[in-house]
């Protein structure tokens, strides 16, 4: 006696349902961590400042000192975007050129050697519990994950 299956469509419909509302809440939780990131990382950034042609008042490993915001404006979101099922990518950060040597530190030009000054690593560090519960948000609005 042959087994004669029924539903199988709409099981393969609820499935595809299912993906396309959990990567909508993903994309959700993505954007809304990538807010948290770039707050905190805002917020690095305004921790200390000083005129320009003082020195700095940061010591090296705390966040650069402020002098003319530029650093801190130039902190920019690319939206997220699915690639492929299951894989969302999104970016957050600088896009001043010095903003990579401030960050790990290294060999500015005349051979002048700048310290780490991180900002963006603890903006991340602070902003795990905030991202993870944007991810539980975004997913339980769409009734996902328990």
């Amino acid at each position: 006696m042959p087994l004669e299956w029924r539903g199988t469509g709409a099981f393969s419909a609820r499935m595809t349902t299912m993906r396309v509302e959990n990567e909508a809440a993903t994309v959700l939780a993505v954007e809304a961590g990538l807010r948290v990131i770039r707050d905190g990382t805002v917020d690095q950034l305004m921790l200390k400042e000083h005129a320009k042609g003082t020195p700095t008042p940061s010591a090296p490993g705390e966040p650069p000192a402020m002098i003319t915001g530029g650093l801190k404006a130039s902190v920019r979101i690319e939206p997220p975007r699915i690639l492929s099922p299951g894989l969302v990518k999104g970016r957050v950060g600088p896009t001043k050129p010095y903003s990579r040597i401030q960050e790990l530190g290294g060999e500015a030009g005349h051979g002048a050697k700048l310290p780490k000054r991180p900002y963006l690593k603890p903006a991340l560090a602070l902003a795990l519990a905030q991202i993870q519960l944007a991810f539980i948000a975004a997913w339980s609005a769409r009734g996902i994950g328990g």
